[in-house]
């Protein structure tokens, strides 16, 4: 990432391309749910939502469902600090979850090649 960015800068950029990455579980089910009905597939989104800022590592794995291609790759560990730097980042302490968000990147870097 790009060290000449402001420190709010680059952990907005970190936390939303975690985001992507413990929410891309929604799409295949999403896309079923959206075919079926579009009130299922906003209940899906919200329910993986809310087990992230519940910090409910549980809940989010049956939210995302099976069929989720890296679910066996986020240990509960990942999923925490994952919560953990979200939170940092809202409340401003930027460098703290920058150096949290960077740790976790690296592990799924994989998923970008």
């Amino acid at each position: 990432m790009n060290q000449n960015l402001p420190s709010y800068k680059q952990a907005a950029i970190s936390i939303a391309i975690l985001t992507i990455i413990f929410t891309a579980g929604m799409t295949d089910g999403y896309r079923c749910c959206a075919r079926r009905s579009k009130q299922s597939a906003e209940m899906k989104r919200e329910r993986v939502m809310s087990s992230i800022e519940g910090a409910d590592f549980d809940q989010w794995r049956q939210s995302v469902g099976p069929e989720y291609v890296m679910l066996s790759d986020i240990a509960k560990e990942d999923f925490r600090e994952f919560v953990i730097a979200r939170k940092l980042a809202r409340s401003g302490r930027y460098e703290k979850s920058i150096i949290l968000a960077n740790k976790l990147k690296i592990k799924f870097d994989k998923y970008f090649a």
